[in-house]
């Protein structure tokens, strides 16, 4: 007869039990640290363009500019909210001190989102806690978004906090309040970036067959906290806010599509580095995801986590490689769940009878633990250098010219404002030109695919006409919409003061 192991009896659970719980989360939050910390000490910011949108939003909205009535965001709000704390610094200290508050909350919440993965497994055992983590962890998409200021890190925070109400517990029974306070979690989620209505209806979902007359309150508080948060920014400008946040996002159209296989390469995390894999090892990795997701999907023990983290995986990637507009961070949003369902998997095979032939003596797997780590983290530390190194190089010599050339208190004009708020530049004076999202405002304008609208160029010189400097990312910068005459205009307006390495800086000429 076959003797069945089960998971109080299994041969890696037994070899790991000096490993307890809070031990594992414990490690895992201390590796996603070491990796965050270190890239985050570059000086310069992978991702600075929405960078320094989301931070100059939240700063000014501590001034009462607000987003869609003063200017163009097509964000939700919550992001404006959320960094209040690194927009108060900005106001106190500088914005450049505040843009690194900004910068830590986004790499703590990127660490915070592997702690919570990890504890979301706890249940399901040491093994799958260890999968889990360090699944979150080695991605270098993870730490990609955790080393700016992005979206992603706290909408995904807002999620996984709404799932452990859900789903950390299978034999626990869901009570009201659980439903209630994980729409709420949902809701902030949502409040910051749309995609995360993705997982909330996936959870719904999963959870109508067993739940279905207690699911009323997880929509009811979702859509109440949405109306808390939308509401005050919607009643100042209701047509312009649902105009930029939905209409533009919905129907946006791009100059070209990316391809399929580059999503599916950049999905691997491991996009521009010398890891990325090529097409044949994205035919492997795809099926074994597949293999994973499927498995997850037809869990038959009654742990809804595994149904719940397939389908969001499916649902995620079929949502990355349709969308017109695709950039890498977006895989961010496919991570976690991929990360759980791989976990549960394992976790399973472990626990069958035949992993007992294959187990291991307790030494030599803490010491296979150990050495995965520090292989972790040279791959982390090794594949996102490729990354930093050009952001690095770029930012000193940037700032270090804006600084050289612009008078601190200067009204500048910028297509990307992130070079005004690392260098103390930015202007809150209301003659100054107020350009935070220069690439949002193209969105309702043709979005690059046509010559511009007259009134959008015309925008633009009354923007150059009241500023002393202009600082711009390139040259042609696409970020504006030229035209032959507003070329013209500029030309005899501006004199060139500097302009290599990714910044270009201008100096109004004298006017009579």
């Amino acid at each position: 007869m076959a003797t069945v192991v089960t998971s109080e009896a299994d041969p890696v659970e037994e070899s790991t039990r000096g490993w307890s719980a809070r031990t594992v989360t414990r490690a895992i939050v201390a590796l996603a640290g070491i990796i965050v910390v270190l890239e985050i000490l570059h000086p310069g910011v992978i991702d600075s363009y929405d960078s320094g949108v989301y931070f100059d939003a939240a700063w000014r909205l501590l001034n009462g500019v607000v987003p869609y009535r003063d200017y163009v965001f097509v964000q939700p709000p919550g992001i404006t909210l959320v960094l209040a704390p690194a927009a108060l610094v900005g106001h106190l200290v500088s914005t450049s001190v505040g843009f690194w508050v900004g910068r830590l909350m986004s790499a703590g919440a990127s660490v915070l989102n592997a702690a919570l993965v990890t504890t979301l497994l706890r249940r399901r055992g040491r093994v799958a806690m260890w999968v889990g983590g360090l699944a979150m962890t080695i991605t270098p998409v993870t730490n990609f978004v955790g080393t700016g200021v992005k979206l992603e890190p706290f909408f995904m925070l807002f999620v996984l906090l709404g799932l452990r109400r859900l789903f950390a517990d299978e034999h626990r029974e869901l009570t009201r309040r659980d439903f209630v306070v994980a729409g709420v979690f949902f809701a902030l989620a949502i409040s910051i970036k749309g995609w995360a209505v993705v997982p909330a209806l996936v959870a719904v979902a999963v959870l109508f067959p067993h739940h279905r007359r207690r699911l009323g309150w997880i929509l009811a508080s979702t859509l109440a906290g949405i109306a808390v948060i939308f509401t005050p920014f919607f009643f100042l400008a209701p047509g312009a806010m649902w105009q930029q946040v939905v209409v533009d996002q919905v129907t946006r159209s791009v100059p070209s599509v990316t391809p399929t296989l580059t999503r599916l390469v950049d999905l691997s995390g491991y996009q521009g580095t010398w890891l990325a894999p090529s097409t044949p090892v994205i035919v492997v990795l795809l099926l074994l995801a597949l293999g994973v997701v499927v498995t997850a999907i037809r869990d038959r023990s009654g742990d809804l986590l595994g149904p719940f983290a397939g389908l969001t995986s499916v649902a995620a990637t079929a949502a990355i490689l349709i969308t017109p507009q695709f950039f890498a961070y977006y895989c961010y949003l496919v991570t976690p769940y991929l990360a759980i369902a791989s976990a549960l998997v394992v976790a399973r095979v472990v626990r069958s009878p035949r992993w007992s032939h294959w187990r291991l003596e307790p030494r030599a797997l803490r010491l296979l633990v150990l050495g995965t780590g520090a292989v972790v983290t040279v791959l982390a530390g090794t594949t996102l250098a490729t990354y930093d190194h050009a952001a690095s190089a770029a930012a000193a010599t940037a700032t270090g010219a804006i600084d050289r050339y612009v008078p601190a208190g200067s009204c500048v004009a910028y297509d990307v404002v992130y070079l005004g708020v690392v260098t103390n530049r930015l202007n809150d004076s209301p003659h100054c030109p107020l350009i935070i999202d220069s690439y949002g405002m193209w969105l309702s304008n043709g979005n690059q695919l046509v010559a511009p609208p007259a009134h959008f160029s015309e925008q633009w010189r009354r923007y150059f006409a009241h500023a002393q400097y202009v600082v711009l990312s390139n040259n042609e910068s696409t970020f504006i919409p030229w035209t032959p005459a507003l070329t013209s205009w500029f030309e005899g307006a501006y004199a060139p003061l500097y302009g290599r390495d990714g910044v270009h800086i201008y100096r109004r000429l004298a006017t009579r």
